[in-house]
């Protein structure tokens, strides 16, 4: 049976006799049913699944990455930017002949725009990770200037990505990618890219070569390792389970850059020598928001080791900022602001409470909690954790004064409609 979508004209999903209906990035198709095969692959069939199985398995490393990178080469086009990076390896950066198929590194090209590539660009260990230097040309205009860089690493033995989304402008001429001890000895092909703070401008990437890198044992950073039996049966949000997260960057909640929502809000928060809280941090972009527009009083907590030690490094000559690794609902201190972005829909739902009395003892008697909640029900295990504002009043209500609590109009595209923009008054 098939549905029809759109009126007698529209298209239709489902079977109908011979032939099967479906849509795809708003677009209708029709095709014959698939049959199951009988006979052996062509040789030329076996040439094209080794050049793919090649392909996805480099680009599906880095699908944020890629997703960035190539979201202006999918617009108006029936694919997604995952896919267009891949049409772009298979025309231009698959090698040898069957089976000896592979990616030519040098020819990979991971994001796409129009953004002057620096002068000089260069990459080598250093120390427990990959130090990148470039030179700016001066001529450049003044957006081009102010572009962040984006750094990858691809271990081709593991098949594993390791990125950052938002470095150093162009200006600052040189960043540094700290990397995990299980990359030691490993070849890994070096990627960066610029990207202009509205997120839409690009550079073209630079490949950087192949490098072997000694790496540091994780407790250098002063972070300890050891397991935390309470948060260890947590095995969807303890402290095991977000490490492994950021080991092996499946981070799709990070979005690269500061929620636009966030910043409107802060645009207008008068006291810039408020103190103010960020728990479950992640890549801290508010954070960096902060710092740039003149903010001086900000605490970072989140509760993985790896994440701790990339945002240390970040702002590790930034004086304004503090970043600790702990648990916080352990966490003691009083701050006049506290800043929600993903970590209320990390931990697990019957915390939820736990969350709004502990937020309320961390506030000054006129602090409030700002930032995005999601307003949906996810159809599958969480992390994220989904919910509603009815619900989300009844948690809150008990502490906070709820002053807005609505659909928030500026959400990134992704979660257009799926969001709530809160401020919360704490209770006096």
């Amino acid at each position: 049976m098939a549905r029809i979508e759109n009126g007698i004209l529209g298209g239709f999903n489902g079977n109908l006799g011979p032939v099967e209906g479906y849509v795809r990035y708003g677009i209708a198709y029709v095709r014959t049913k698939k049959r199951k095969r009988t006979t052996p692959p062509t040789p030329r069939e076996k040439i094209q699944r080794k050049r793919m199985e090649v392909v996805n398995n480099f680009v599906n490393s880095m699908t944020d990455y890629v997703r960035i990178g190539f979201e202006e080469a999918a617009q108006g086009k029936p694919i997604s930017p995952n896919n267009a990076a891949k049409s772009y390896q298979l025309l231009h950066a698959v090698q040898g002949e069957y089976p000896d198929i592979s990616i030519n590194y040098a020819a990979a090209r991971l994001t796409q725009g129009t953004i002057e590539l620096p002068l000089n660009p260069e990459a080598m260990a250093e120390g427990n990770g990959v130090r990148f230097n470039w030179s700016y040309n001066t001529s450049l205009n003044w957006s081009d200037r102010g572009a962040r860089v984006m750094l990858l690493v691809y271990a081709q033995e593991t098949g594993k990505s390791y990125y950052l989304f938002s470095g150093a402008r162009m200006t600052e001429g040189t960043d540094f990618l700290e990397l995990p001890a299980e990359v030691k000895g490993l070849q890994l092909q070096v990627y960066m890219s610029f990207i202009a703070d509205d997120r839409r401008s690009l550079s073209n990437s630079i490949y950087l070569g192949n490098h072997v890198i000694e790496i540091l044992d994780l407790n250098t950073m002063g972070i300890s390792t050891e397991q935390d039996p309470e948060q260890s049966q947590d095995k969807l949000s303890g402290k095991q389970y977000w490490d492994a997260k950021w080991q092996s960057n499946t981070i799709g909640w990070d979005i690269g850059h500061a929620s636009p929502a966030i910043c409107q809000y802060l645009d207008q928060y008068p006291n810039k020598n408020a103190s103010i809280l960020i728990p479950g941090c992640g890549n801290a972009y508010e954070a960096e928001y902060l710092v740039e527009n003149g903010f001086t009083n900000i605490t970072l907590i989140d509760i993985s080791p790896e994440a701790v030690k990339k945002i240390r490094h970040k702002f590790e000559h930034n004086s304004q900022v503090k970043v600790l690794a702990e648990d916080f609902f352990q966490h003691k201190g009083q701050y006049d602001l506290i800043i929600e972005q993903t970590f209320f829909c990390a931990i697990l739902p019957d915390k939820r409470k736990n969350y709004a009395k502990k937020t309320a003892s961390l506030l000054h008697e006129k602090g409030k909690i700002i930032g995005l909640l999601f307003d949906k029900i996810f159809d599958r295990e969480g992390p994220p954790f989904g919910g509603s504002s009815p619900e989300y009043k009844a948690i809150f209500s008990p502490y906070f004064d709820i002053k807005t609590m609505e659909k928030c109009y500026n959400s990134i595209a992704a979660r257009a409609g799926s969001e709530v923009f809160i401020v919360l008054d704490k209770i006096q």
